[in-house]
């Protein structure tokens, strides 16, 4: 009897970091989209997202350093830097292929993704104070995400099709701050991506890296524009 008591109380301490883990993620939508369309931004206001970005990532981290720890002591191969690079393709293919052939309402997803509270709100970031969004934007942000989205959220949903379904819109409102199918649609479609190759790699170093190299690569483009 005493074991099975154990065995309960471990398992519900669990879900509560998971819990805790999906809130802290959740609630970035306050500064990422909500409050910087309410708002004038200014080089204070991208600095405090970069401040409370940090302490979101930290946060997470604690929560769930007994599963980072496990991931990332296994020794890392050239098979999954294999993975890696064909998440990323696969990524990038998915995506060039929405782009292609997807409009809503006559425009055409290149142009609804600029729209997008998100990308609105990253473009002024980025005029306003480069170093602070990149840092926001390919430092953080994959780690944060994909610990509280893949990680937290697949450990919180068993079931892979409710992981699939679930996550990715949760990770398309911390963009949006909106249930727009038209502003979520690109997050949605990456969303699912990275949660099918968590189901099938089952390994947060190869989501975490491609969706680093992902925003890296965006981040850089934005610089050069």
């Amino acid at each position: 009897m005493g074991v099975k008591k154990e065995k309960t109380s471990f398992m519900s301490s669990d879900k509560v970091r998971w819990g805790l883990t999906l809130i802290l993620g959740m609630s970035v939508v306050l500064w990422r989209v909500i409050l910087p369309t309410n708002t004038d931004i200014t080089m204070g206001i991208v600095i405090l997202a970069v401040i409370l970005d940090l302490i979101v990532t930290v946060s997470v981290i604690f929560l769930n350093k007994k599963e980072l720890k496990e991931a990332f002591s296994r020794k890392f191969t050239l098979k999954d830097v294999g993975k890696i690079a064909l998440l990323i393709v696969a990524d990038f293919v998915i995506i060039t292929v929405l782009i292609i052939v997807v409009s809503i309402d006559g425009q055409p997803l290149p142009d609804l993704m600029a729209k997008a509270p998100a990308a609105l709100v990253a473009a002024e970031f980025q005029e306003v104070f480069m170093l602070g969004a990149f840092i926001s934007m390919v430092i953080f942000a994959p780690i944060w995400e994909e610990i509280v989205f893949r990680l937290a959220g697949k450990n919180l949903l068993k079931n892979g099709i409710l992981f699939v379904a679930i996550t990715p819109c949760l990770f398309a409102f911390i963009h949006t701050a909106n249930f727009s199918i038209a502003d979520n649609l690109f997050y949605l479609a990456s969303g699912a991506i990275y949660a099918c190759a968590y189901l099938l790699f089952k390994d947060i170093r190869i989501v975490m890296a491609a969706h680093f190299v992902w925003n890296l690569m965006s981040g850089v483009g934005a610089f050069l524009v």
